[in-house]
């Protein structure tokens, strides 16, 4: 039988901001969402704000973000 190593406790890095995940709401197909869309990114930016005024924020991820022909 092997022996198991014993961890070692990690110090908590006060530096770095946990992560956290969000579901991003889609316009759906024919945009009949678009408005709702367009206030959630509102509402969802301004939050991003106030993260950032704390520390600084990454945001990454697939934000399903395009209602127009690219």
């Amino acid at each position: 039988m092997k022996k198991q190593k014993k961890r070692k406790k990690r110090k908590k890095d006060k530096k770095c901001q946990k992560y956290d995940e969000k579901n991003v709401p889609n316009s759906s197909r024919g945009l009949i969402r678009l408005e709702y869309r367009r206030t959630w990114n509102e509402d969802f930016l301004n939050y991003l704000k106030k993260l950032d005024a704390k520390k600084p924020v990454i945001l990454c991820g697939d934000l399903n973000v395009a209602h127009q022909e690219i």
